[in-house]
C-alpha cells in the first residue's frame, strides 16, 4: 500500500468558492450532467400510477402480501422483484454516469478542453462499469456492517469512503485498493474534508428549502423543476468533491 496523498493546505471555503466558479463559468457544458443526475427523479414525476390510499394498523404489516396488494396492487413476489430489478438499473445507470462524468470532469479541472457531450459520458463510463459494481457492492456491505454496530461507524464508513471511486477513476485502480487510498487520504485530512462536506450539506439544505418555498405545489411541473434544482446541486457537489480529491492528492489547489 501506498502513502496517503497529503495536501499542504485545503481550505473548505476556497474549495466550496471554487466549485461554483467553475460550474458558473462551464455552465453551458456541463448542463448535460445535471440532466443526467437528475433523470430519475424527473422520471419519477410524470409517474401515472397512484399508490392506493390504504391506511393500515401495525399489525397487519405482519402480513407482507397483503400490505402490498392493498398498497401497490401487486403481489409480494412481484414487489419484490421490482425492487431487485430497480436497484440493478440504478447501479448500472449510477456507473455509467458518475464513472463517465467524473472522468471528464478531472480531465477538465485539471485544464483540458472537454466536452460533456451525452455520448461520450456513457462511451467512458462503460469502461468501469464492473469495477463500479464491485466498488458499489464492497462499499455498500462495509458501511451495512458499521451500521449494524449503532450506527456511527457506518457514518464514519461513508465518510472515509467516499474518495474511492475518484481514485477508482483516476488512477485505474482496483476495488480494494480504490477503498484503501480514500480511507487513508480521507483519515490523513480528515478536518479540511469534513468541513467541505459540512460546506455542501449546508448548500443543499438552503437549496432544498428555496426549492420548497419556490415549488411546493404538488404537480408535475413542478416536482419537474424541483428536480431539475436538485441535479444541479449534485452536479455542484460533483464538482466540488472532485476539485478537493486533487487538491489532497497534491496535483492541483483551488482557483
Amino acid at each position: 500500500m501506498g502513502e496517503p496523498y497529503v495536501a499542504n493546505s485545503v481550505e473548505a471555503s476556497a474549495v466550496l468558492k471554487s466549485g461554483w466558479d467553475f460550474l458558473s463559468k462551464h455552465i453551458n457544458k456541463l448542463w448535460p450532467v445535471a440532466i443526467l443526475l437528475a433523470l430519475p427523479t424527473i422520471l419519477s414525476a410524470f409517474s401515472t400510477r397512484n399508490v392506493k390510499k390504504t391506511e393500515f394498523k401495525y399489525e397487519n404489516l405482519t402480513d407482507f402480501s397483503s400490505f402490498t396488494e392493498s398498497v401497490f396492487g401487486v403481489s409480494a413476489a412481484t414487489f419484490g422483484a421490482a425492487i431487485l430489478l430497480f436497484l440493478f438499473v440504478s447501479i448500472i445507470y449510477s456507473a455509467f454516469v458518475y464513472s463517465g462524468s467524473l472522468k471528464l470532469m478531472l480531465k477538465s479541472l485539471r485544464g483540458h478542453t472537454t466536452e460533456f457531450k451525452l455520448g461520450d459520458i456513457f462511451r467512458v463510463g462503460r469502461k468501469y462499469l464492473g469495477r463500479f459494481v464491485l466498488l458499489t457492492i464492497a462499499g455498500g456491505v462495509i458501511i451495512f456492517l458499521g451500521f449494524l454496530l449503532l450506527i456511527i461507524p457506518g457514518l464514519i464508513a461513508i465518510f472515509l469512503l467516499s474518495l474511492a471511486l475518484h481514485f477508482m477513476v483516476d488512477k485505474d485502480l482496483g476495488v480494494s485498493e480504490s477503498l484503501s487510498s480514500s480511507y487513508r487520504t480521507i483519515k490523513s485530512n480528515a478536518s479540511s474534508v469534513f468541513m467541505v462536506y459540512l460546506g455542501l450539506i449546508l448548500v443543499g439544505l438552503v437549496v432544498s428549502i428555496a426549492g420548497s418555498i419556490l415549488f411546493g405545489a404538488n404537480t408535475w411541473f413542478t416536482r419537474v423543476l424541483s428536480a431539475g434544482l436538485d441535479g444541479f446541486v449534485s452536479l455542484y457537489g460533483l464538482i466540488v468533491v472532485t476539485k478537493l480529491y486533487l487538491a489532497l492528492i497534491g496535483k492541483t489547489a483551488p482557483k
